[in-house]
């Protein structure tokens, strides 16, 4: 799930479902690196889009034009704090 997040919290701008669908499906060199990895996935395998949404029920939720968004701007700003940058 925080991989997820992260990707809403730092899109350069907001990302459709499909869109960040995609974004979760490809690894990345970031990902390599990250305690996750190392660690194994551990989230549930993601098959639709509806899914992800589902998933993340609570957190993000859809705007009205379609892209997802946090349901709170505090949970932007816990994702991007400096204790969240070294999971």
């Amino acid at each position: 799930m925080l991989r997820v997040l992260r990707w809403v919290a730092y899109s350069l701008r907001p990302l459709e479902l499909h869109e960040l669908f995609v974004a979760i499906s490809t690894s990345t060199e970031l990902d390599k690196g990250t305690a996750i990895a190392k660690a194994g996935n551990t989230e549930p395998h993601l098959s639709t889009q509806e899914d992800l949404f589902a998933f993340c029920d609570g957190l993000t939720d859809r705007s009205d034009q379609g892209t997802i968004r946090f349901v709170h701007e505090s949970v932007r700003d816990f994702i991007q704090s400096p204790a969240m940058r070294s999971e």
